[in-house]
């Protein structure tokens, strides 16, 4: 460094003067491998056509591995030479309105950047950190699309004041229709779900005498409490005579749950777990939790199953996201490189509490294997007519061996990342 003053100046003489114009009268002397672009964005250029911002040359010439002495002439044609008046360093006060109205006043003096903006969202409404968001200004589309071309319109007064707009575009689950949840994961809004072979959703059975894990039970035992469990539930909650309200088929969810639970290491049921995606958020009814990954379960509060489809498929996205978003500390990604993030297939449960349907979503692996979206055939528990628990049993195993299944795939995955490999599930 050789000392410069770092007053920040005025540069109202080279205002509309193209960066290459600039650079041939002050005859700089660049290093070919400096693009005009690399040099603009540097020095504060919004444009070739717009105001060089006011930069120290030393920051020129560190930002733009430009010669000191280069940086030094450069500087001066922007305002640094004497006589030239220097200029304030600009002031904005942005009044960003939120959701439900709710205003921040950020005040900033000197250069204003999209980064540095962003971040004062996310700092001050915190949702837009995973959710994707529009920003507008008076009658203008998204300014994130033009945003240096919209801060020019603001004007070169040493005071700018300006309102923005924000608007989360992120939509409760239950309002995702069957094409939009098709459409967050990434497939077209005409997609075909197929039903998947028998093979696809098991996993290997356990006997009866096999030990649980952590627990002194063996499954057979468990499997037999929580099928009378069930019986005595559907008795005393009025089934089938009664139609079952939301409340009542969770209660008949929920053992089916804690039953599969029970049988693997480190995981958990959580109900009404949040989940904030890009596009999608609320609670889950229920989540199986494995560290920060969840299999999911989505309570269809409709007569066919098939209705609650949009809701599950949405809960998937936004689940993926999320999980994601956790792995790398919060870095919000693009939909289009969770699968790269996450190469695990992630279940989702659909159930009235006694029907069931399990889709399965296959991430994408390479161009030769692309995503897709299969589910099962409907399972009923035997709840509807006289039952009894051994009539339940083979039909609680189900679930068990799904969970087995999607565990089975994250500790590959962890194994994946520890080793330094990359892993993909068929």
């Amino acid at each position: 460094m050789c000392g410069l003053p770092s007053t920040r100046v005025s540069v109202h003489q080279v205002a509309m003067a193209p960066l290459e114009g600039l650079l041939q009268s002050v005859a700089l002397q660049l290093d070919p491998v400096i693009d005009y672009a690399t040099l603009l964005r540097a020095s504060g250029y919004r444009t070739s056509e717009a105001i060089l911002a006011a930069n120290s040359a030393e920051k020129l010439s560190e930002d733009c591995n430009l010669l000191i002495g280069d940086a030094r002439i450069l500087w001066k044609a922007a305002g640094g030479s004497a006589g030239s008046p220097v200029r304030p360093r600009r002031a904005f006060e942005i009044t960003i309105i939120g959701p439900h109205k709710k205003k921040h006043l950020w005040t900033l003096h000197g250069q204003l950047t999209l980064a540095a903006l962003q971040e004062e969202i996310i700092r001050h409404f915190p949702d837009a950190g995973s959710a994707d968001y529009t920003l507008t200004w008076e009658t203008s589309n998204d300014i994130i699309d033009d945003f240096e071309g919209t801060v020019s319109q603001w004007g070169e007064q040493n005071k700018i004041t300006v309102d923005l707009k924000l608007k989360l575009l992120s939509k409760g689950f239950s309002d995702f229709t069957r094409a939009d949840g098709l459409e967050y994961l990434g497939f077209s809004r005409s997609y075909e779900i197929n039903e998947a072979a028998e093979t696809e959703f098991t996993a290997e059975e356990l006997a009866d005498d096999a030990a649980v894990n952590g627990q002194t039970s063996t499954f057979g035992s468990l499997l037999q409490h929580f099928a009378e469990d069930l019986c005595l539930r559907r008795s005393a909650l009025g089934c089938p005579e009664t139609k079952p309200s939301e409340q009542t088929r969770r209660e008949i969810i929920s053992p089916v749950f804690v039953l599969a639970v029970l049988l693997m290491t480190g995981m958990r049921l959580v109900a009404e777990a949040r989940v904030q995606g890009s596009l999608g958020n609320g609670p889950l009814d229920y989540a199986v939790i494995w560290e920060a990954f969840k299999v999911l379960i989505s309570e269809c509060k409709k007569e066919r199953l098939e209705d609650g489809e949009g809701q599950a498929l949405a809960q998937t996205a936004a689940a993926r996201e999320e999980y994601v978003r956790k792995r790398v500390k919060g870095i919000k990604r693009k939909r289009s490189e969770i699968d790269k993030d996450l190469p695990v297939p992630s279940t989702t449960i659909l159930s009235t509490g006694t029907t069931y349907i399990f889709y399965r979503y296959h991430p994408a692996a390479g161009e030769a294997q692309p995503r897709r979206l299969i589910k099962s055939k409907e399972y009923t528990l035997d709840l509807i007519g006289p039952t009894s628990p051994e009539t339940i049993k083979p039909q609680l195993k189900a679930e068990p061996r799904l969970f087995q299944s999607s565990y089975a795939c994250l500790h590959l995955l962890e194994a994946a990342d520890s080793a330094g490999k990359v892993h993909t599930w068929s």
